[in-house]
């Protein structure tokens, strides 16, 4: 129990002394500060995973205080983990930097979960719990991969989900045969069956939806030549005369020309040939 209280006080006070360094020392003290913090909190969560690998390969119920030590410490990294991992999904160019958080945020959801269902049901079958607990921590963290994507209106790129059907395939059909075999808690597998296949038919409508848009990134839009020689049609400018065409039907009559023709004339008494000039004066 001694040692369970050192391993929780152990990064806060570290914390508490790497505050005041970064505030005020330069930059050198503050890397050593951050870098203290980190091993501090390395090695708690090592020992809290080696504590809880004994106490199921020998059987024993896990101490109240390791317990609650262990809740303290790794539920705060799960949400920090997991957070990081989702704002590194949802950048498709971050996506290589969520892979590689992605197996420390389910270690420490692992530990997060194992330790409070530990501190809120001493008894029960521990191997189960702890089997139990690494699911929920895979699944947690690749469930905070694909809302990463979700968020940036997308779905999760290959670099998540290739490693999510690999992970999420598996532990569907192991839940689903202790839902068959466990009737006492059927109603967990069976819900943790189908969270995989959830994460699982995701990832992979994921790789669909990428495949289809590779492959209309390759076509390639081919437009046909321009005739040469053609005539450009140049609109007139806008204080040029318009000629305005009327249809021959709306043209006036035309103005016949005056005419000579040959008519015989009168003069009342008798007729003689002469000449006539006709049209329009």
């Amino acid at each position: 129990m001694r040692f369970a209280k050192l391993l929780t006080l152990a990064p806060i006070t570290a914390l508490l002394v790497a505050a005041p360094l970064e505030a005020s020392a330069d930059e050198g003290s503050t890397i050593v500060a951050g870098l203290s913090v980190l091993a501090l909190t390395v090695g708690s969560d090592v020992a809290f995973t080696a504590y809880d690998v004994g106490r199921v390969r020998d059987g024993k119920t896990p101490d109240l205080a390791w317990m609650t030590a262990q809740t303290i410490l790794t539920v705060p990294q799960a949400v920090a983990l997991n957070g990081v991992v989702a704002a590194a999904a949802a950048d498709e160019d971050d996506a290589p930097l969520a892979l590689l958080v992605v197996p420390v945020a389910s270690w420490t959801t692992a530990l997060a979960t194992f330790g409070t269902w530990s501190v809120a049901e001493e008894r029960g079958d521990i191997a189960q719990r702890f089997g139990t607990s690494w699911l929920v921590g895979m699944n947690g963290a690749l469930s905070s991969a694909a809302l990463g994507a979700a968020v940036d209106e997308r779905f999760s790129s290959p670099w998540i989900a290739i490693p999510t059907i690999a992970a999420t395939t598996p532990s569907a059909i192991y839940t689903a045969v202790r839902a068959t075999e466990d009737p006492n808690e059927r109603g967990t597998w069976i819900a943790m069956t189908a969270w995989s296949g959830v994460i699982g038919a995701h990832a992979i409508v994921s790789l669909f939806v990428t495949a289809l848009s590779d492959e209309e990134d390759e076509l390639d839009i081919v437009y046909p030549p321009e005739p040469e020689g053609a005539p450009v049609a140049v609109p007139p400018e806008s204080d040029e005369e318009v000629i305005e065409i009327v249809p021959s039907s709306r043209r006036p009559a035309p103005t016949p020309s005056p005419l000579v023709v040959p008519s015989p004339v009168s003069d009342g008494a008798q007729v003689v040939p002469g000449l006539v000039l006709t049209g329009r004066f």
